[in-house]
């Protein structure tokens, strides 16, 4: 009791009285509730303690998080919200379509293999298939380079450059047209002999070809070959 009396009459210093209410005068003593300083409505201290370093941290996150989760939902609203229609345009226009395997690749290596069966079958023509396959698009009939490589679907310079050995083995005959710039060319009498007798041993290869992957397979082939030709077609250049 001795304690707790000296405690209460004791004098506290200003800050002391601040902090219970401003129940203390200035000089550190305590006001009689009759003394006319006395407050009425003792208020609070207007001093804030010293904020915490990591409070603040903390509270920050909790904004930015309480942001983030607000956008979140405003943006899945927004996706729902979109009319089936849209939403499957959409998706079709940022799905990435899977190609299959390479058509040019696997094309390239038909093409030598098949080129060689036949060319195995001809080789006692001494002619490439290539070759044989010109001869059959020649006759007496001159023909200009242009119509040649029109007709046989290959551009001037490749046309060219398979002629220039048949020239050399006279199986084929060149000459100019009306314009001296114009280059015609015929098939000689060797050259329709050497397509007479050739004819024959690829006729043997067609067969032979026809036998191995079957017939029916290569009717289709060539229609799918066909088909494929003719679609292709619009979506290239004319000198295609």
């Amino acid at each position: 009791r001795r304690d707790v009396e000296g405690a209460q009459s004791s004098p506290k210093s200003p800050c002391q009285a601040e902090l219970l209410g401003a129940s203390y005068g200035e000089n550190g003593k305590r006001l009689s509730p009759a003394s006319p300083n006395f407050p009425l409505n003792p208020q609070p201290s207007n001093r804030s303690p010293r904020p915490d370093p990591q409070a603040l941290a903390f509270s920050a996150k909790v904004r930015a998080y309480a942001r983030y989760m607000a956008l979140s939902q405003m943006s899945t609203s927004a996706t729902t919200n979109r009319p089936k229609s849209m939403r499957a345009a959409i998706a079709r226009a940022t799905e990435v379509a899977h190609p299959v395997a390479c058509t040019g690749a696997r094309l390239r290596r038909l093409t030598r293999r098949v080129t060689a069966f036949y060319e195995h079958h001809m080789r006692e023509s001494g002619l490439k298939l290539s070759q044989y396959s010109l001869l059959a698009q020649l006759s007496e009939v001159p023909q200009s380079l242009t119509a040649l490589a029109d007709r046989m679907e290959i551009d001037r310079t490749t046309l060219t450059r398979s002629l220039q050995p048949l020239l050399e083995q006279n199986l084929v005959g060149e000459s100019s047209g009306t314009d001296a710039r114009q280059r015609l060319f015929v098939l000689t009498a060797d050259g329709l002999r050497q397509r007479t007798a050739a004819r024959k041993q690829w006729r043997q290869a067609q067969v032979a070809l026809e036998e191995q992957l079957g017939r029916d397979f290569v009717a289709n082939l060539h229609t799918q070959l066909e088909q494929a030709l003719s679609r292709l077609k619009p979506a290239l250049p004319e000198d295609n």
